[in-house]
Parts: C-alpha cells; sequence; structure tokens
C-alpha cells in the first residue's frame, strides 16, 4: 500500500508542476484575461487519460505504473480529466442515467459547494470588506516569476 501511495504521490507531484508550467506558459502568450492557460490544462488532461485507458484496454500495465500516470501525473495534471473518464465510462456502458445525474452532482452540486463555502467564508468573519471574486488560477498565472525575487503573488 505505500508503494502505491508514493506512485501516485510522485504522480501528482509531477502533474501539478506541469499543470503549473503549461497553465502559465498559455495564459501568458494569450494576452487575455480569459483562462485559455486552465482550459488548455483541462482539454490537454482529458486527451491524455483518455489515450492511457485507451492503451490499458489493449495492455494493462503494472498497478504502480498505472496509479503514476492516472491518480497520480493526470490527477495531479488535472482532476478535470477523472470528471470527463468517468463521464465518457458511463456513457460507454450505456448507463444514462447514472451519467446525467453524475454530470448534474459534478457542475450543479459543485457550482452550490463553491458558493457555500465562499459565504461560509465571509460569514465567519463579518467585518470584512467585500473584495470582487476573479480567477485565482489566472491571477497566478499573470505573475512574472521573475520581475521581484522576494515577491509573492497576491490572491
Amino acid at each position: 500500500m505505500i508503494k502505491m501511495l508514493m506512485m501516485v504521490g510522485l504522480g501528482s507531484f509531477a502533474g501539478g508542476i506541469l499543470r503549473f508550467l503549461l497553465s502559465r506558459f498559455v495564459q501568458v502568450n494569450s494576452a487575455s484575461s480569459f483562462p485559455w492557460g486552465t482550459a488548455a490544462v483541462n482539454l490537454l488532461g482529458c486527451f491524455i487519460l483518455g489515450a492511457l485507458y485507451g492503451l490499458f484496454d489493449r495492455n494493462l500495465p503494472h498497478t504502480e505504473t498505472r496509479l503514476f500516470l492516472t491518480a497520480g501525473l493526470c490527477g495531479g495534471f488535472t482532476t478535470f480529466s477523472t470528471l470527463m473518464n468517468e463521464s465518457f465510462l458511463l456513457l460507454k456502458e450505456g448507463n444514462f442515467s447514472a451519467f446525467f445525474l453524475y454530470t448534474l452532482i459534478s457542475f450543479a452540486g459543485g457550482l452550490l459547494a463553491i458558493g457555500l463555502g465562499y459565504l461560509a467564508a465571509q460569514h465567519g468573519n463579518p467585518g470584512a470588506t467585500h473584495v470582487q471574486p476573479r480567477c485565482v488560477t489566472g491571477e497566478l498565472l499573470k505573475w512574472k516569476m521573475d520581475s521581484q525575487p522576494n515577491h509573492a503573488p497576491s490572491l
């Protein structure tokens, strides 16, 4: 079990770094406030996870290798790819009711959970001034790492 956890952890570490680098590269070069970097990561992550599972249908690699690539690397790169793969598998199996329920819970439930978390945080600090919500990923990616060595991005 420890070996499997290590493989997932190492893959997540690599995937998270790749996500940051690709998102930043795309966003900085897009000259737009639209989160193109995040969109690129999500779409590429879906493609990679789909390709991996397509290969796994032909030849199942060792458990640790599969965990490193899927739960680790792709999971660290983007969890959106996992959502899309699970949705695809439900459609592939013809389980349309579960597909619609899963996508409804994931999208509407996720949006509701974000809103409730935001409201709970605001309620927990009643004296706080209102700040306009913004895309945190976009703000992080606009930050120039080499602009000031001791300057951190504002969230």
